[in-house]
């Protein structure tokens, strides 16, 4: 298991990615939006997200504020 806080940048976007994880997203600060497969999940401070990090994902802050996320990575390997 890994625990981290992560800063996302205003105006930001990260491209798909995988990894072998189950991950758990919760937003401590503004909101942003999490690509799921094809599927735009919108969060706000105080939503909780967790998919498989084995379906590809990527995230967009579209506010001109950063936002703040506790993230929990569960790991299927010794990966990550």
């Amino acid at each position: 298991m890994r625990v981290s806080i992560v800063t996302v940048e205003p105006k930001s976007f990260r491209p798909p990615l995988t990894n072998d994880s189950f991950e758990l997203v919760h937003v401590l600060k503004n909101q942003l939006e999490y690509g799921i497969n094809e599927e735009i999940v919108s969060l706000k401070e105080g939503d909780t997200l967790t998919f498989d990090g084995k379906i590809p994902h990527s995230l967009r802050n579209k506010t001109s504020k950063e936002t703040v996320l506790f993230k929990v990575y569960f790991m299927n390997s010794g990966e990550l």
